[in-house]
């Protein structure tokens, strides 16, 4: 019980450690460098963007993001994106993401904090969610810690933390690790519970597929 009261509060701490790193960055963990493409972005001066294939955070899941928050402050519900064209669906769109855990950070939060927070976030989640699972098919505590990290600092994560790839990808271990419990543990409605909510998270997170 003392180990597991431990763990409960290495977590929180790294939680309050991540808000305080996404408070204390100077800018925006976004590739808004790209907009210099844009004539209305340079008509002063012209800085080339260093990769603009990073521009669908800018162009596309940002502005829906904002979208949803305004609509959320005004009382109403984002079904319509009355912005584009005549009309279209916006949470009938499950790229727009309008439910996901971590997105209500981004309503809640002030905007500069909860643009640096969420990839954050979702680095830390992941490195934990494959902690579990590696200790729960007996990887020792180092292996399991090297292992969590070389994972969430992985290619495809890093590339993609930035598109709701990596929102459906982030619950891949903990379904792994709630499969894992499934198989040994005697309290199975719990971990059935755990498999059926990453399974609803990760299709709330853009990219079910």
């Amino acid at each position: 019980m003392l180990r597991k009261w431990q763990s409960y509060k290495l977590f929180l701490a790294g939680l309050i450690l991540i808000f305080a790193v996404a408070y204390l960055l100077p800018g925006y963990l976004l590739p808004t460098d790209v907009l210099h493409n844009l004539p209305g972005f340079s008509q002063k001066s012209w800085e080339k963007p260093q990769n603009s294939l990073l521009a669908d955070p800018v162009f596309q899941f940002e502005p829906w993001r904002h979208f949803a928050k305004e609509q959320f402050l005004r009382g109403q519900f984002p079904l319509i994106n009355n912005q584009n064209g005549n009309g279209v669906p916006f949470f009938a769109n499950p790229q727009t993401a309008v439910l996901y855990p971590l997105n209500f950070f981004y309503y809640l939060l002030p905007d500069k904090l909860a643009i640096n927070v969420i990839p954050l976030l979702k680095l830390y989640l992941f490195g934990v969610f494959s902690f579990l699972y590696l200790r729960a098919i007996k990887c020792s505590r180092t292996i399991s810690l090297i292992g969590s990290l070389l994972t969430g600092f992985s290619g495809f994560f890093v590339v993609w933390l930035l598109w709701p790839h990596t929102n459906v990808f982030l619950f891949f271990p903990l379904l792994l690790f709630a499969t894992e419990k499934l198989r040994t543990s005697a309290l199975k409605y719990r971990w059935y519970g755990v498999i059926s909510l990453s399974y609803f998270f990760a299709i709330l997170g853009g990219h079910p597929e």
